[in-house]
């Protein structure tokens, strides 16, 4: 029950309940940077250091300027991408 979407989004009951810090969870390193909407982001890519999290690998692109996320995309342990986040 617990993956199934809220009131139709992509966003799920289990993604809303991850209440532990990203670095405690996560290795994240910035991998390139490019342009969202004419924003100069960072790219930064997280793999997870163990099995307990719901994504094995995020990628999230946060504003150079204004230390803002502005697009996530979460990855199964698979390697499949399985959710895009835009936050523009």
């Amino acid at each position: 029950m617990l993956r199934q979407s809220v009131m139709g989004s992509d966003l799920s009951y289990e993604d809303m309940m991850e209440n532990s810090k990203l670095l405690e969870n996560y290795d994240a390193a910035v991998v390139d940077s490019e342009e969202i909407d004419g924003r100069d982001c960072w790219i930064l890519e997280l793999h997870a250091n163990s099995d307990d999290v719901n994504y094995q690998i995020r990628k999230i692109w946060v504003d150079k300027t204004r230390f803002v996320p502005l697009k996530e995309e979460l990855y199964a342990k698979s390697g499949k991408a399985v959710k895009e986040n835009r936050i523009v």
